[in-house]
């Protein structure tokens, strides 16, 4: 017999015998034929020898080749290898295993997203706190007054003169164009604000534009310009010194704006917190929740502080009248 030819040792326990991996096992109702022997590299002679044992031997016979390691047995050269049975998964344990990502992603998924809103939370009140250093330094050279913004046009829309304050107090404002989008972290926008980033870049084209904030700036109005949408804050708007009546009142705030008609509440259902633009629906609001509602926001008071406030104690501060059915939730209880 050939010396590459070899029968390995084996022991017998009554049903099967028992060999060392790296071998074919022969017998059963079917055995290996000449070709596929041929084809792993066995010559004529050790398949002649090979099938003499297998028709020898009722048992189960293990015999070793030279060229081929793997274990074979007569169901192989049907197209299936034992190998590939034992790493196959089955239908159950694919479908245990779909269902263990799917628990972990529902777990750690809003975790994630709570963990994403608590740092623009925190980014947000950073921004705020920035503005009321701007101001205090600005009041400290001007008399206790607030920067003049006698001819804005509205809650978030800033004269362009007011470009004046945020270029020596604050930073020099540089609104977002098709190109260049304002980074997240700039100080003049929420970082959540959506509505306003894509405004601005059709809209505001230079310093002598007026300018469009990711917050609502309030004081600083001459005296009538807000009357025709203020709701129950027009001498909000009016302050023009830090200290003086309503001195307790908001200075920024997050800005927290929807469509629809005059309401009390910021989570009546026909209020619409989003808006059509450029072909798609933008949301209006900063910090939103579900259905892109805001859940709430950060406020900046005159003594530097910046509070957050949950949507639940804010009320419709500014609404109808100069600017239409947007309505501004910004009005809380002020002592």
């Amino acid at each position: 017999m050939n010396s590459n030819f070899t029968l390995p040792r084996r022991s017998w326990d009554g049903r099967h015998s028992v060999a060392a991996p790296g071998a074919l096992e022969c017998g059963g109702k079917r055995s290996a034929t000449p070709l596929w022997l041929a084809r792993r590299g066995v010559s004529a002679r050790q398949s002649a020898v090979a099938a003499a044992l297998c028709r020898r031997t009722p048992k189960v016979l293990r015999v070793a080749y030279p060229q081929d390691s793997s274990i074979c047995r007569a169901d192989e050269w049907r197209g299936t290898s034992r190998s590939a049975q034992n790493c196959a998964f089955t239908l159950i344990e694919l479908l245990v295993v779909v269902a263990i990502i799917a628990i972990l992603a529902g777990l750690l998924l809003p975790a994630l997203a709570r963990a994403k809103a608590s740092a623009q939370k925190a980014l947000c009140a950073s921004n705020c706190k920035q503005w009321g250093l701007a101001i205090s330094m600005y009041a400290a050279d001007f008399n206790n007054s607030f920067p003049d913004n006698s001819r804005c046009a509205a809650v978030a829309w800033m004269m362009p003169s007011m470009s004046n304050f945020w270029n020596n107090y604050l930073l020099p404002n540089r609104p977002g164009t098709a190109q260049s989008a304002r980074a997240k972290n700039d100080v003049m926008f929420c970082p959540t604000d959506v509505w306003h980033r894509e405004l601005e870049v059709t809209t505001v084209k230079s310093d002598r534009d007026s300018h469009l904030l990711g917050y609502f700036y309030l004081p600083g109005q001459a005296r009538g310009n807000a009357d025709s949408f203020a709701l129950g804050t027009a001498e909000w708007f009016y302050r023009t010194k830090l200290g003086g009546p309503y001195s307790r009142a908001p200075v920024l705030t997050d800005k927290d704006q929807a469509t629809g008609p005059i309401v009390t509440s910021m989570y009546d259902p026909r209020l619409k917190w989003t808006y059509p633009f450029n072909g798609h629906q933008v949301p209006t609001g900063n910090h939103r929740g579900r259905a892109n509602v805001s859940v709430g926001g950060n406020f900046l008071f005159e003594d530097g502080r910046v509070e957050w406030v949950n949507g639940r104690n804010m009320r419709l501060g500014a609404g109808g009248g100069g600017i239409g059915d947007w309505m501004c939730f910004f009005k809380i209880p002020v002592e």
